[in-house]
């Protein structure tokens, strides 16, 4: 199904009190016969995602991912637009496409834009478009 080539660099500990520091850079790869790149960098502390740093690309589908979430004040921005979800694998169709904002931890607050265009079927389970906010 693929060919993945990619370097992964990680320090933390899984025992409470998680923390981590990981890098992923995806080098020249291919997934469903298209071409995989990107990189993606986090920083967990205890109770926060303190950095998160994504670009991924497949082919079309982009995911990107930049900020923190976990403390007053924190921002995380998610983009996902994906017109091609097929190429993840026979579980995905048709095309997906939103972008959201989280933040605040303390009083969670998220908000998600940009509905699908066409439901979105996503291993076996069909949906429509997205749009809304929490507080």
């Amino acid at each position: 199904m693929g060919d993945l080539n990619a370097t992964l660099v990680g320090s933390g500990q899984l025992a409470e009190p998680l923390a981590a520091k990981l890098a992923l850079q995806f080098t020249p790869s291919r997934l469903s016969g298209a071409p995989l790149a990107g990189q993606a960098r986090l920083v967990l502390t205890p109770g926060r995602l303190q950095q998160l740093n994504a670009d991924l690309h497949l082919a079309s589908n982009r995911l990107q991912a930049n900020g923190a979430y976990g403390k007053a004040g924190d921002r995380l921005r998610l983009l996902i637009d994906a017109p091609a979800l097929g190429l993840l694998g026979p579980g995905f169709a048709r095309r997906g496409q939103r972008s959201g904002r989280a933040g605040r931890y303390a009083s969670p607050a998220a908000g998600f834009g940009q509905p699908a265009r066409q439901p979105v079927t996503l291993a076996g389970a069909t949906g429509g478009g997205v749009a809304g906010a929490a507080r």
